[in-house]
């Protein structure tokens, strides 16, 4: 019998845990993309609103 030729060809602890780190690696990658445009669109909806509240408010304080 003796031992494998290569130990790690029997038996590697780490290759479950680098195989579940690296698809947890792209699912929060994709989570952060998708989460950063969601944040530019909403700061790109949100922006000319904003502008023209400080128009109004600015507005108020001349008259």
């Amino acid at each position: 019998m003796g031992c494998p030729a290569n130990l790690h060809d029997e038996y590697d602890p780490i290759s479950p845990l680098e195989s579940e780190a690296t698809k947890l690696a792209k699912q929060i990658d994709g989570a952060e993309n998708a989460f950063a445009a969601t944040a530019t669109k909403h700061e790109e909806g949100m922006s000319p609103l904003y502008i023209r509240r400080n128009e109004i408010n600015a507005n108020r304080d001349t008259e």
